[in-house]
């Protein structure tokens, strides 16, 4: 009877907050990104909510609302937030924000107190991603995509896919940012995106990544360099690199990385920090100009490309950044990880820094792979009798 009781009980509870739920979702917003800009006031912030206003009609909810974009500007985000939150009328929900967004000039300025802010909110989520809008905050109100007509959707769908097929950038979440901040001289690549227009229609384009230390950008890194960058860091999913054609003059094969890890071997001693990254890559053929003949010599030679090509494009980059003063592959952190004792000042004059790679072509998993190792005849015709 008890046990009877009970579930009757929590029916009828059920039953009640059903019907609430429906009744209140018309006074709900919810955000789905958000784009942080510097005001033209001195000390103001103008910041962006993109919303979603479900609707409730006949004890369904209508998932099909417009897109609402809600411009405020205020001495921080948090009093901004609330202004909105008057402004509207409406309850807002952040439990649904997939982008957080700064302009360039934002971060550059600093990132620390809107992540903290932001942070401390009763149902802002530590998972949502991060990302540098390079363009006209205008832009973000006017732009319309193909298919999915909310950007903080199809931004978080867009990153995710990118970073599997091209490791060209990386997933940064809140956490992400708030934990490298709090290591000394570490920096997080940030993927930054404008949209672009792409024929009739309008899409959301990657020109590199953002380089921020400690809340602030201080460097970029274009897209053509930035999946270098993500080997050095051992966070290459997939990747395409160009190269000449053994088989072809003035032609060009392209090959994709497959599977990637980067070792980092320190060897300290009386002058300093001896730094050795090696790459350990499988890759495969995916497309070629003009014909390719698989033969031992023509693999072995675009091994020796991909070798050349990793290990050229890597110091560029880490003579290019050690002379701004960035540590853009983190060496610092290695080094105190495993040596704590070792004195960091003018860090950069006591790192011998060298890149080695090596590369492995394989024949595809989904066709027939390259036949380098065709069986005797003689060695056939004795097993067929």
């Amino acid at each position: 009877m008890k046990r009877l009781m009970s579930l009757l009980l929590v029916a009828c509870i059920s039953l009640s907050t059903t019907a609430c739920e429906y009744r209140d979702i018309d006074k709900i917003l919810f955000i789905t990104a958000i784009l942080v800009d510097v005001g033209d006031k001195e000390g103001t912030y103008d910041v962006y909510f993109e919303a979603f206003r479900p609707s409730s009609s006949g004890g369904a909810v209508d998932q099909a609302g417009d897109r609402l974009i809600y411009g405020v500007t205020d001495v921080n985000v948090m009093e901004a937030t609330d202004l909105l939150n008057n402004y509207a009328n409406l309850t807002l929900k952040f439990s649904q924000t997939k982008m957080l967004l700064f302009t360039r000039r934002a971060a550059e300025l600093g990132l620390e107190k809107h992540i903290n802010l932001w942070h401390h909110a009763n149902d802002f989520t530590v998972r949502t991603y991060i990302a540098i809008w390079d363009a006209d905050p205008k832009k973000f109100e006017e732009v319309q995509l193909e298919g999915e007509k909310h950007l903080g959707i199809y931004l978080r769908t867009h990153i995710d896919n990118t970073e599997a097929s091209t490791s060209h950038i990386k997933v940064v979440t809140m956490i992400d940012i708030m934990n490298a901040s709090a290591i000394e001289g570490k920096i997080l690549p940030i993927p930054m995106v404008k949209p672009i227009e792409k024929g009739k229609a309008q899409i959301i384009d990657f020109p590199g990544v953002a380089l921020v230390r400690q809340y602030k950008m201080v460097g970029e890194i274009p897209s053509d360099k930035s999946n270098y960058l993500m080997y050095m860091l051992d966070h290459v999913r997939s990747d395409f690199i160009g190269i000449k054609n053994p088989s072809a003059e003035d032609a060009e094969t392209v090959i994709v990385t497959m599977k990637s890890k980067t070792k980092t071997i320190l060897s300290p001693s009386q002058d300093g920090m001896k730094v050795r990254k090696i790459v350990q890559a499988k890759a495969m053929l995916y497309g070629t100009q003009d014909k390719f003949i698989p033969s031992r010599e023509a693999i072995a030679d675009m091994e020796k490309q991909l070798n050349q090509e990793l290990k050229e494009q890597c110091m560029d980059l880490y003579e290019t950044y050690t002379s701004m003063g960035l540590d853009i592959f983190n060496l610092g952190e290695s080094i105190y990880r495993r040596y704590p004792w070792f004195d960091q000042t003018d860090l950069f004059t006591k790192i011998d820094f060298s890149v080695e790679a090596h590369f492995e072509i394989q024949g595809s998993n989904y066709k027939l792979g390259f036949n380098l190792n065709p069986v005797n005849e003689s060695h056939q015709s004795k097993k067929r009798r």
